[in-house]
Order: structure tokens, then sequence, then C-alpha cells
């Protein structure tokens, strides 16, 4: 939310100076480009009534899953039309992916999850987790990483949320050796 829009000096073309600063917003935090920006002043109160619509959206998208299915087919074929990288020979391999129901996240989002809806902050929205089981964690660099959470938003573009991919090696058959 870019405030004291009203201490912006009118002028001609404001509307185009509202889009420069949307702009220059943009590009200074580039890596949040899921993120939505509104201009408004409190003190005017333009675009609040905007501000609690966007803070409503961002609560629907917080809701949203992926179906298991549809985010395993999702990423096989992002797998499939490019492939991960060879880091010291070896590849990541996909085995399967879910959307945890609890965003499956274990720090303060965890506590809050299981905090009675009194001692939750009102209107509180968690980042959207996904756990993918691959052959090696290691094996995933920050580049493919990217490229994987825009084919998830390609699905679901959950507005202002950040999604987090969680790697897990598969676990070994315990009998076998």
């Amino acid at each position: 939310v870019l405030n004291k829009w009203d201490l912006v000096k009118p002028r001609r073309g404001q509307k185009q100076s509202g889009k420069e600063l949307i702009e220059e917003t943009r590009s200074m935090i580039f890596f949040l480009n899921y993120a939505p920006v509104l201009i408004t002043s409190a003190s005017t109160g333009e675009n609040v009534d905007r501000l609690f619509a966007l803070i409503q959206k961002l609560q629907r998208a917080a809701q949203k899953r992926v179906g298991t299915g549809v985010l395993n087919r999702l990423l096989r074929q992002a797998f499939e039309a490019n492939p991960p990288p060879l880091v010291k020979g070896h590849r990541l391999k996909l085995f399967y992916v879910t959307q945890p129901r609890n965003g499956g996240l274990h720090s303060a989002e965890e506590s809050l999850e299981k905090a009675s809806p009194s001692e939750k902050p009102r209107g509180y929205l968690t980042p959207q987790e996904f756990v993918l089981f691959v052959n090696d964690p290691r094996l995933m660099t920050e580049t493919y990483r990217r490229y994987l959470e825009a084919r998830i938003r390609d699905a679901e573009p959950y507005p202002g949320l950040p999604i987090i991919l969680a790697l897990r090696a598969r676990a070994r058959d315990v009998g076998r050796r």
C-alpha cells in the first residue's frame, strides 16, 4: 500500500504519475511481483474502500487449494517442458507433490493455526506451501524453484501470498538394504 497520495502535488496527468509510482515501486520490490500495489490516502480516504476489497480478495485466495491430481500433472508437465539442470552430474526428480491443508508451515504460522479464533490476528494470511517429494532436495536450484513457483501461479495466482516449496527426500523402504 502506497499511502500519503494526498501529499503529491496535483498536476496534469496525475493518473500517469500514479502509474509511474507503481512501476517504480514494482521495480524496487521486483521479488514481490505477486503482490498487488494500491495507492491510497488515509487522510482523504482515497482508495481506502479498495484496500478493504483487496484484503477480502487476498483472504479468499488464501483459502484456495490446488487439487493433488491437478498439482502433480501440472508440475510433471513443467518438468517435461523444462527439465531441471544437472547439479554435480545429477538431476532433480519429482515423485509426488501435495499442498498441505493447514499450510504445513512449522513456525509462527503453525502456532497461529492452533490458536483459538480470539487469539489470531484478524485477517491473518499464511503463505501457500507445497511439499515436493524428490530424489535429493539439494539438487533444486533457485532458478528452477522460481520456475516451478511461476507454473503454480499460472494455475492459481495466489495474489499477495508467498508460495513456499518445501522439498523432502522420498523415504527409503525400511526393510530394504
